[in-house]
């Protein structure tokens, strides 16, 4: 009697007791228009770029690319459970509403969709208007659920409606909506000044980095979701990972290698 090479190695401790088996591999699933995908859960996540196949366990979070006016249709998460995923593939509906926030330094979306601010000293406006630009209604209203801050309203005519927010801290964290008639929008904001500190200098290399567009901090700070890659000179390697994302902790994830020989 022969044994098959995955046993065996079983038996000699070579491999553990849980072997990843096709059956239990989901392909990608579906990921429909104006939906970001992301491998992961809250802050321990990666973009899901040319990923063909995941293994049990693994979960996809899901937000709509633009949050100020598309609203999500399904599940945030879903999960490959023996060679399935659970839930249904998530659409993005487009509202008449569009919430967004200005007068800040920086803001990004997390995978999860909340809108991270990088607020300043001063004020932030939260800001309600027509998608389409036009006039909106008198008696729109823009609320939060704080429970440290009382909902209020903010009465400007014309074509957006502002709710002014003095030196926002992470008290001032909710869940915004703006209501007009029938139409209503929310979006979850979360003030928080999240930097990483710039990559040392390496004898043997160098580090490439793209800067966001609206990055003004001085002296320039690695923000949320920013990468460096490490680009080594000829006869020389990285150390382990060559690619590290500034992550929600304001640390270099995975940490930053350097470039050895090879």
């Amino acid at each position: 009697m022969f044994l098959n090479a995955s046993f065996t190695l079983l038996l000699l401790g070579i491999l553990t007791p849980v072997l990843v088996t096709e059956a239990n591999l989901c392909s990608i699933p579906d990921i429909f228009l104006n939906i970001i995908a992301h491998v992961g859960v809250g802050e321990d996540t990666t973009e899901i770029e040319f990923r063909q196949s995941f293994i049990g366990g693994e979960t996809i979070t899901f937000r709509c690319e633009d949050v100020r006016y598309q609203i999500l249709d399904g599940p945030i998460h879903r999960q490959c459970i023996d060679g399935e995923w659970t839930e249904r593939a998530p659409r993005c509906e487009t509202s008449q509403i569009k919430v967004g926030v200005d007068n800040t330094i920086l803001k990004t979306v997390s995978p999860d969709g909340t809108f991270i601010v990088y607020p300043i000293e001063g004020t932030v406006n939260i800001n309600c208007q027509l998608r389409t630009g036009g006039r909106i209604a008198n008696n729109a209203t823009i609320t939060t659920n704080s429970t440290t801050q009382p909902s209020q309203r903010a009465y400007i005519t014309g074509k957006f409606k502002r709710l002014p927010i003095d030196n926002p801290t992470s008290v001032n964290d909710g869940t915004y909506t703006c209501e007009a008639g029938t139409l209503r929008h929310s979006i979850r904001i979360k003030f928080q000044d999240i930097r990483c500190p710039a990559p040392g200098c390496d004898s043997n290399g160098s580090w490439a980095h793209v800067i966001a567009s609206a990055n003004t901090l001085i002296p320039h700070a690695y923000i949320l979701n920013e990468k460096v890659t490490l680009r080594c000179n000829p006869g020389f390697h990285a150390s382990s990972n060559q690619e590290s994302r500034c992550n929600y902790q304001g640390q270099w994830s995975p940490p930053l290698s350097s470039c050895i020989a090879d």
